[in-house]
């Protein structure tokens, strides 16, 4: 085998897969190299350094991803659940805590105006907007859970 890069995970142990961390920084920059570095070895090679370097929990289906584009289980999961929540706040609805749902408005229905000043728990505190003109902060806790709240 050609001389042998580390995986990315082995390489950048504290970025996670799916994190922004890979679209930036030094972790886009490795990204970029291994991509085409790993895709160019032989099949025999391939799977040789498969064996040697077997995917780590948290990144299973990643091989057939760089190999295929084909999406491991877990994500096309989350996708299915984020889609089955797409429902617009009603007008009686104050608080929003259902993590699938509040992914698809932040992601797909509302429009970010801002971010906000973080309290001494949360993790991200923005500004969304509704198309019907509703006021709403987001707030994600550091410690695990996401809610959107209604401001006006």
């Amino acid at each position: 085998m050609r001389e042998e890069r580390r995986p990315i995970w082995a390489a950048f142990p504290t970025i996670p897969w799916g994190s922004i961390g890979w679209r930036m920084g030094s972790g886009e920059d490795y990204w970029h190299a291994w991509m085409p570095w790993f895709k160019a070895l032989a099949v025999d090679d391939r799977t040789e350094y498969k064996e040697m370097w077997p995917e780590p929990e948290g990144w299973q289906g990643f091989y057939t991803f760089v190999e295929t584009g084909t999406l491991p289980p877990d994500l096309l999961e989350r996708q299915k659940r984020v889609a089955g929540s797409a429902q617009p706040p009603n007008s009686e609805e104050v608080i929003i805590s259902d993590y699938y749902r509040v992914i698809w408005l932040v992601r797909q229905y509302m429009k970010r105006r801002g971010r906000d000043q973080l309290r001494d728990d949360e993790a991200f505190a923005g500004f969304y907007e509704s198309p019907d003109g509703s006021q709403w902060r987001l707030s994600a806790m550091l410690k695990g859970g996401i809610s959107l709240h209604r401001l006006r």
